[in-house]
This record gives C-alpha cells, structure tokens and sequence, in this order.
C-alpha cells in the first residue's frame, strides 16, 4: 500500500519585503482564460502559493497604506 505524500515545501526561497511574502495563484477569468495574479501577506493566505519574484517587475510600496505591490518595468 503506497504511503501518503503530503504537500511538498517549495525548492526555492520565497520573495519577501519587509515582514510581508510574495504569493501567487492562477485564477479564471471570463471566458475561461486562466491567469497568474501575485500578491503579498504578512500571513499564510486561505489559498496561494508562496513564489518568486516574476522577471519584468519590481516592487514599489503603496504610501498611504505602507503595502507593497508588484509594477511592471517599462
């Protein structure tokens, strides 16, 4: 009987700002189009994966709430 296999830590460190972690997850949008949007949290999000720093952004902070955000370069 094959053992159970519980969810795999990521292989790879995280992208974090401060005391906040970058998470991503795919959602749907109309028609069907699936899309990766990224976001940070201070706390483990009710879904979402811990990621990366995707290539072509670049963090900048919101100033009147101190929360980072991803902006596209360019």
């Amino acid at each position: 009987m094959p053992t159970p296999v519980a969810a795999a830590e990521p292989s790879y460190e995280p992208y974090t700002y401060g005391d906040y972690r970058l998470y991503s997850r795919e959602v749907m949008l109309r028609g069907d189009r699936p899309q990766n949007i990224y976001f940070f949290a201070k706390h483990e999000p009710k879904s979402g994966n811990p990621s990366r720093m995707p290539r072509g952004y670049t963090v900048k902070v919101n100033e009147r709430t101190g929360m980072p955000f991803l902006k596209k370069i360019g």
